[in-house]
């Protein structure tokens, strides 16, 4: 009896390091697009969850960061934000937690970053029925 409640513990793990693929969670996937002007500053960012370091990044004029996870299958709210830094301006935002899930298109969630229209601020959007093409 333990050994079949150790293997019932373990195997999910193992499947999940062979598959790199979430064991019984989905899995969503983050895109983030800068869509400042080209001759501009790049866009710095930095992304991580509670317990998910997702890593600093720099974005030019279209350049997209993407990354994926496996959604908390036990009905906790995950949550992820993203920092964001051009040229003097920051700004920090909530990039996936319950709400946005709900509107995401499938397991995909788009957000744009640009400037507003005096350049004086950066802006996120997130755009829940878009995929962006690569450039």
């Amino acid at each position: 009896m333990t050994l079949i409640l150790l293997l019932l513990f373990i195997l999910p793990n193992i499947i999940f390091q062979v598959t790199n693929s979430c064991f019984l969670a989905d899995t969503v996937h983050i895109y983030v697009v800068s869509q400042l002007p080209r001759k501009s500053p790049p866009l710095f960012l930095h992304c991580a969850s509670g317990n998910d370091e997702v890593g600093y990044h720099t974005l030019h004029k279209n350049d997209t960061f993407e990354w994926k996870f496996c959604d908390n299958p036990l009905g906790n709210i995950t949550l992820y934000f993203c920092h964001f830094w051009w040229g003097p301006q920051q700004r920090a935002f909530r990039v996936f937690d319950d709400d946005v899930r709900k509107s995401c298109l499938g397991d995909e969630c788009h957000w744009a970053v640009w400037a507003d229209d005096d350049f004086n601020n950066i802006v996120s959007q997130y755009f829940p029925n878009c995929k962006f093409e690569k450039s």
